[in-house]
């Protein structure tokens, strides 16, 4: 069964065009801040996060609040008639004890030592589900926010990408070029000096795709010949993968472009909702992989 997350992405997609992608070097970036439930004071993550930032981004929304249409009754507000939702996914598990039924929590499951644990069944589920944006709320007034920036850390000074780096060993090299790249014969990565991107967001999502490249070797992928099929895949993983690292730091200034990127490599799919929903796992393998 296909995923309809992933549909959902697809057809937000179709509004992206490839050729608004921009080069990282010397240019200027918008500010976009992730979305998240305020009712549950919860940030969405990965693919969730990934379909709401699409819709944020190209249906021009204000408000990057999301949630529940049993929450917006719940709390009293109006949905305005003709509101569609986004898709996302949820997933959970359901754990039972063999001989008395009794029901316990994934947290309580994970305390429990490994003889213990055998005396549960666990069956993993996803739901799906739409959320709807605050913008369609009929009588909800959106508060003012604090829009101090917070988050210009300088690429020196960026502990989570250093410690990436350092943890997994990646050896990178800053050279007198303008383009960025992953060397599979020395297993380096290669990055123009720092000064030459058009900001830090830049910078950092440029790395963070080469370094999706660079799990490569260790993860077995195969990236095959410029304009083949296995090229444009490991493309789209590495932008995926580096979305997602993106996403770790709450940094979403470069999704925009992220998202021209991934267009204009997807249209060597020949079934999108299949090859996206592969290369999505793969991306993600990829950054679990280098936040083991």
């Amino acid at each position: 069964m296909k995923s309809l997350l992933i549909q959902d992405i697809i057809e937000n997609l179709e509004g992206v065009n490839a050729d608004d992608w921009k080069n990282y070097i010397n240019d200027e970036s918008i500010k976009i801040r992730g979305c998240f439930n305020p009712f549950t004071k919860i940030s969405y993550r990965g693919t969730n996060q990934f379909n709401l930032l699409i819709d944020f981004i190209f249906n021009k929304r204000k408000s990057n609040k999301y949630t529940t249409f049993k929450q917006i009754k719940e709390k009293n507000y109006l949905l305005k008639k003709g509101s569609t939702g986004v898709c996302i996914e949820y997933f959970n598990y359901i754990i039972t004890h063999k001989k008395n039924n009794a029901k316990i929590k994934f947290e309580e499951f994970q305390k429990l030592t490994e003889i213990e644990k055998k005396e549960y069944q666990v069956f993993g589920f996803n739901k799906t589900y739409k959320v709807f944006n605050f913008d369609d709320i009929e009588n909800y007034i959106e508060v003012p926010e604090d829009e101090s920036e917070g988050r210009d850390i300088p690429v020196e000074e960026n502990e989570f990408l250093n410690n990436l780096i350092k943890k997994n060993k990646i050896n990178v090299h800053h050279y007198k070029n303008n383009v960025a790249c992953y060397s599979g014969n020395n297993h380096t990565i290669y990055m123009p000096f720092k000064t030459y991107f058009k900001n830090n967001d830049a910078y950092l999502s440029t790395i963070f795709h080469e370094i999706i490249h660079w799990t490569g070797k260790d993860l077995e992928r195969e990236k095959g010949r410029f304009g083949s099929k296995k090229y444009a895949d490991e493309e789209l993983i590495a932008e995926l993968g580096s979305m997602l690292l993106m996403f770790e730091i709450e940094n979403y200034n470069e999704l925009k472009n992220s998202l021209c990127y991934l267009k204009g490599w997807l249209i060597l799919a020949e079934d999108k909702v299949e090859q996206l929903s592969k290369l999505f796992g793969e991306a993600k393998k990829a950054v679990n992989f280098l936040l083991k």
